[in-house]
């Protein structure tokens, strides 16, 4: 994948990109160029993550990318991804005579130095991470993030939503298995899979401008059978990261008035999306499809989760759930509330003293 400049400048606008130049300055010892430098590197990164996942052909990639919706906000790029020398020349000395393949190796070199970014180089491909940076003032107005970020909950449509919604979770999940190639495909085939079961228990949150999912939450009816699991370390359970291991969980049928449980089965939202609104959209509405699946299992009476990010716990603690096994060999633990207590929860209200939203490790 590769990017001309004029493209460049009309998918992340020059004045965009001075404003996060002029903020790292401000946190980092770092020279003008290399600030340059390295805000291109960061939202070449940004893009080019995101459409790995969506094609599988390197010239479909190319023509993608003159399609982009121009870009606001950096955000963070959850994965290390690979960028060749000449890419990054491309990048960071298009309009300039003195760019070549060594200077371009050389100035990802300070940048590591600086630890704005994680390199791994073979001899001819740099994998890369870009590194957190706190503080970042994205210099947005209020009327124009709640222009771009409204949000409306909706229902899942596997035909439409399949590939963006798995997009999302291999966002969420993907730290924990990073050496999986096809996660975000096994995520696509589990959410179909789950549509043919039980598809009132699969919701997305979409963006009211353009429509597009931004959110999803899968609310998932586990057979009696399976709630043994629960009491079990949740490492056994996590058959979407691992792709030698089957599927412990059995998903009910409506009807089922043995049916206990109800297991939040994958949560994600777009971090450029994530604000107090969305999340308080969000869990209303999973009270109110809660309220729903009793009509087809009256019995419910147990909600589980699954803690794998400090952020996303802090909310599901502060809308009642509680850890109750965790693992022994990862950082992630099974979550529990009472289903009665949590349908009683004032999200709004319960969410509001969290000063920093965040759901990705």
């Amino acid at each position: 994948m590769t990017l001309d400049p004029t493209q460049f400048n009309q998918w992340f606008a020059p004045d965009r990109q001075t404003h996060y130049i002029q903020q790292i300055r401000k946190q980092v010892v770092i020279t003008q160029r290399q600030a340059e430098c390295f805000v291109k590197l960061w939202a070449y990164l940004m893009v080019k993550h995101q459409y790995q996942h969506q094609h599988q052909h390197h010239q479909y990639q190319q023509q993608a990318a003159t399609q982009l919706a121009p870009i606001t906000k950096l955000m963070r790029v959850p994965r290390e991804v690979p960028c060749s020398h000449r890419e990054a020349a491309d990048l960071f000395y298009a309009n300039s005579d003195r760019g070549s393949d060594r200077a371009a190796g050389m100035m990802l070199d300070k940048l590591a130095q600086r630890r704005l970014i994680y390199r791994v180089f073979d001899g001819n491909v740099s994998t890369i991470q870009i590194s957190p940076l706190a503080n970042i003032d994205h210099g947005l107005t209020a009327s124009a993030l709640a222009k771009t970020r409204t949000v409306y909950p909706d229902q899942f449509k596997p035909r439409l939503d399949a590939v963006f919604a798995a997009q999302l979770l291999d966002q969420y999940y993907g730290w924990v298995n990073p050496e999986a190639k096809t996660m975000a495909h096994r995520f696509q085939q589990a959410l179909r899979k789950w549509t043919h079961g039980y598809p009132q228990g699969l919701r997305v949150l979409r963006c009211s401008a353009s429509h597009k999912v931004v959110g999803i939450y899968s609310l998932f009816p586990v057979d009696s059978a399976s709630t043994e699991h629960f009491f079990s370390p949740p490492s056994q359970g996590l058959y979407l990261i691992n792709e030698k291991r089957d599927d412990l969980l059995v998903m009910a049928q409506a009807g089922d008035v043995a049916c206990s449980a109800v297991y939040i089965r994958g949560w994600a939202v777009d971090e450029a999306y994530l604000s107090h609104d969305t999340v308080r959209h969000s869990l209303a509405d999973i009270q109110a499809t809660l309220r729903q699946m009793l009509l087809d299992f009256p019995n419910l009476c147990d909600l589980y989760g699954l803690s794998l990010h400090p952020g996303s716990e802090a909310i599901a603690q502060a809308v009642g759930f509680q850890k109750t096994v965790q693992d022994p060999s990862l950082p992630v633990a099974w979550l529990y509330t009472p289903l009665d207590h949590f349908l009683e929860v004032d999200v709004a209200r319960a969410i509001a003293p969290i000063e920093q939203l965040s759901i990705l490790p």
